[in-house]
């Protein structure tokens, strides 16, 4: 399997999302509710159902399936699943997103072994799909060893109950996982699966083609519309707020002045970005919500382009003492470098001097979780389902994972609304949260991306779930 990104911590509370190392957890914790992207439904898994108590979604029962257990005999119980919640809240869980969606949880009550009770602080009526994500995803924490850095790099087998444990983990090389024999849903077919990083969606792809890997992870348009054409066997989900600045706005940061990042939002044209980095396959829009998302309206705005205003505002912040200085954070890797340059030349031309860092992803999400940065291309990535989730844990206020500083009551309450809206009602909602984010410049995207896999003919039963992570529980190879 041709990873995006090699995993970084064999801990959900310790990864920083699940488009770096989602399916290799999965794959060694399993996870409680699944998620269909195509039908948008959640579905048991490990636990046997979650239900709302209430007409205004506020009470949840999430019960488990009896009888499963880690392979040191210690119970998959509702109190061991709120234990795990409690690490997001923790210094070793700010690293991972998944706080901003958990923090609506008010009270938890362990009715008995199977059964957790929560009430929450507002409406959240499509609350299962935190339970398809890392949350999901239960550490056996009689597992976890007093050295929690080594615990990350090779947890022992009895940290999960997935269908698969951890033979080999060489950061930044390889991660082979083995089959358990003991799976609470198996057997398992597939008998070992080896994840390895070939930089780039070019080269994944490459690899594939030549047989080196069965599955391989693109996100890149150029690549991923070569595969189409190629005919292969894929599933690729268009991601919302896939390409964007991100800006700091904290303290002490030029974009924390709301004009910078006006001008900044003004001065960006997708069509250059692009032209330069993506032969004119990239899917650009200076909406939050692109013409192909489910959200889409006619009530969507987007920003123009407007470089007079935008030098305008330039001069005015530089004219207050300013030297005009910005730092820039990008991919060194793939269309990293190309957009970069393209960024540089669009600011460039309105006044400011830009600064750019070119790193790794991990180096690069390291940065942002810090709050060390005054510009960065991060996307949110709001596929079909998840927009709401995304929105939540990178711009509610209250946010432990709010990363950029955001802090705008108009948009809390529109998130609030949206969390009590159905998936099938959501358009309306997510129109005023597109224009909020515009209106406040509080970042800009550029393009939707779609992501997802491609893979051999011979490899079946491939499921997906919620943010591009997959399972193998069911896989196999046929021939």
């Amino acid at each position: 399997y041709g990873v995006f990104y090699p995993n970084t911590a064999f801990d959900p509370v310790g990864s920083s999302g699940a488009l770096v190392g989602g399916t290799e957890l999965a794959a060694v914790y399993d996870v409680l509710l699944r998620f269909n992207p195509e039908t948008l439904e959640v579905t048991p898994h490990l636990a046997e159902s979650l239900t709302a108590d209430n007409a205004d979604f506020t009470e949840w029962t999430l019960k488990l399936r009896e009888g499963i257990t880690f392979s040191d005999g210690t119970p998959l119980d509702a109190q061991l699943v709120s234990d795990n919640i409690d690490r997001y809240f923790a210094p070793e869980g700010v690293r991972n997103t998944s706080g901003g969606f958990l923090q609506y949880i008010d009270t938890r009550d362990v009715v008995d072994a199977t059964t957790l009770h929560m009430t929450l602080t507002e409406s959240f009526a499509e609350f299962g799909l935190v339970f398809a994500d890392e949350p999901g995803m239960i550490v056996n924490l009689n597992a976890l060893g007093d050295d929690i850095d080594a615990f990350r790099v090779q947890p022992p087998d009895a940290a999960g109950v997935g269908p698969y444990v951890v033979e080999r983990h060489v950061p930044g090389e390889e991660t082979v996982l083995k089959a358990r024999a003991d799976y609470w849903g198996g057997p398992v077919c597939i008998e070992t699966l080896r994840f390895v990083w070939i930089p780039g969606s070019a080269g994944n792809y490459d690899a594939f083609s030549s047989g080196d890997v069965d599955v391989a992870f693109l996100r890149d348009p150029i690549v991923n519309q070569k595969a189409i054409d190629d005919g292969v066997q894929h599933f690729f989900v268009d991601q919302d707020g896939g390409a964007m600045l991100n800006f700091n706005r904290r303290e002490g940061r030029i974009t924390a002045d709301p004009r910078v990042r006006q001008a900044i939002s003004l001065a960006l044209d997708p069509a250059v970005i692009n032209d330069r980095a993506y032969q004119g396959k990239l899917q650009t829009t200076k909406a939050y919500f692109g013409p192909s998302s489910p959200y889409f309206s006619d009530a969507i705005e987007e920003i123009p382009v407007d470089t007079a205003a935008a030098t305008a505002l330039i001069d005015e912040v530089k004219a207050e003492g300013w030297d005009g200085k910005l730092g820039l954070i990008a991919g060194n890797s793939g269309t990293g470098p190309d957009s970069a340059l393209a960024i540089e030349g669009m600011l460039g031309a309105i006044g400011i001097q830009v600064q750019t860092e070119l790193m790794a992803t991990g180096d690069s999400i390291g940065r942002l979780v810090a709050g060390d940065f005054d510009v960065i291309t991060n996307g949110f990535n709001s596929g079909p389902g998840t927009a709401v989730l995304s929105i939540v844990r990178n711009l509610s206020s209250t946010s432990p994972s709010n990363r950029m500083g955001v802090n705008n009551p108009t948009l809390d309450a529109l998130i609030s609304e949206a969390l009590a809206t159905k998936f099938a009602d959501l358009s309306p909602v997510m129109a005023k949260i597109n224009n909020e984010i515009n209106a406040d410049s509080t970042a800009i995207n550029y393009a939707v991306t779609g992501e997802g896999i491609v893979w051999a003919d011979n490899v079946k039963g491939i499921m997906a779930t919620v943010s591009t992570i997959f399972l193998f529980h069911d896989a196999f190879i046929d021939g």
